[in-house]
């Protein structure tokens, strides 16, 4: 076991390390290479890169893709189902501190590691972060299938980022972690951790989001803000039918609360989910209440879920433990509620409402009648 002595040392060579490497303020993409569709790419000043897209779909290899903070790096593209596919290929990590712009879709590919620090700004109209690996080739031909070709990084976002309404924003890596602020009004935030994940769209609209192969303790923490009013929050960590041991960890605020004609939707899937934060996907005035469903093994909450409505009618609570074909059903009534998990009888659990945090666990495998009687649920 170390000495404290070594401890402290090796905290303050870390944070030397740090301050050494320490990204350039100015920093700013080098060695972009167009492969696929047209775009120019111009350096504007010594803190501005643009990219002027001509085409609906442009690739464009990198050997590094870093933003410092007082940078800023623009796509300026034909509409909103305009789409960049920019992969870095040099091995190191992207660390995005600045501004990254875009009227269109533009995705970042790098195996090694995504990192938008907490003076990051993104504002653009659709945007995939991944450590999961898409070919130009694929991408060219529409195709949005994103694999671990080796031993893919982490994604984690400590900044700002905003899809303009109707957009989208998608983390994809076998770790996924937000500590920031993630929008998307009208639109999408998924986040899918396993070692092949493909996303579903229509035109500049992202529909769904599937993990096809799971990754070994692939885990998605929430521990700030993620809002979708209007519209969906998809975080997935699980492929059908596995049984890897995946994680969905909520400890901040996810919303997707109900507009006017536009119901919100929380969806969580893995092995196992926890929930210390707050699940919402309320109505407002005269709006209904949205939908948040939950899909695992092991389910924990100690915080709040919610799916309430102030003058209109309540939204459900979906909660669908130990694989069982049949949902915890709850209809959310107009005041705030928490979901616990009454006890069962070698049965699915139901969700009843109590005060009380609940933890549900698999059931476990089929005993004799006499036996029956202990409970699954915890």
């Amino acid at each position: 076991m170390p000495s404290l002595q070594q401890v402290v040392v090796g905290l303050l060579f870390g944070s030397f390390l740090h301050s050494v490497w320490a990204l350039d303020p100015s920093a700013l993409p080098t060695g972009g290479t167009v492969v696929g569709g047209s775009a120019a790419i111009t350096s504007t000043s010594a803190t501005r890169l643009d990219i002027q897209q001509t085409s609906q779909r442009t690739a464009i290899d990198w050997q590094t893709f870093n933003i410092g903070s007082a940078a800023q790096v623009n796509f300026a593209q034909p509409n909103a189902s305009a789409v960049a596919l920019n992969r870095v290929l040099a091995g190191n990590a992207s660390e995005i501190a600045g501004r990254l712009t875009a009227n269109g879709q533009v995705f970042l590919i790098n195996p090694a590691g995504v990192l938008f620090s907490r003076t990051a700004q993104v504002d653009v109209g659709g945007m995939v972060a991944s450590t999961l690996d898409i070919s130009a080739g694929d991408f060219m031909a529409g195709r949005t299938s994103f694999s671990n070709s080796g031993a893919a990084g982490s994604v984690v976002n400590q900044g700002t980022l905003a899809a303009r309404a109707g957009g989208y924003i998608a983390l994809l890596a076998p770790e996924v972690r937000n500590e920031g602020l993630i929008t998307a009004t009208l639109g999408t935030v998924a986040a899918g951790a396993g070692d092949r994940v493909t996303l579903d769209f229509a035109g500049d609209k992202l529909l769904s989001l599937r993990v096809e192969v799971s990754a070994i303790n692939a885990a998605i923490t929430n521990r700030h803000l993620i809002i979708a009013d209007g519209g969906q929050v998809i975080m997935s960590a699980r492929a059908a039918g596995d049984v890897a041991a995946t994680v969905v960890n909520n400890e901040g605020v996810i919303q997707a609360a109900s507009l006017i004609e536009r119901g919100g939707r929380i969806l969580l899937e893995a092995q196992t989910v926890s929930n210390s934060g707050t699940l919402d996907a309320s109505g407002a005035g005269t709006a209904a209440g949205g939908s948040v469903s939950i899909a695992a093994d092991n389910v924990v909450n100690s915080g709040r879920i919610a799916a309430n409505a102030e003058g209109a009618s309540a939204g459900t609570v979906n909660i669908t433990a130990g694989g069982s074909s049949r949902p915890r059903r709850e209809r959310s009534r107009r005041r705030a509620t928490r979901v616990p998990a009454a006890r069962s009888s070698c049965k699915p659990a139901t969700a009843r409402r109590t005060a009380r945090a609940f933890r549900v666990r698999s059931p476990r495998p089929a005993k004799p009648a006499a036996k029956c009687a202990s409970s699954a649920v915890r």
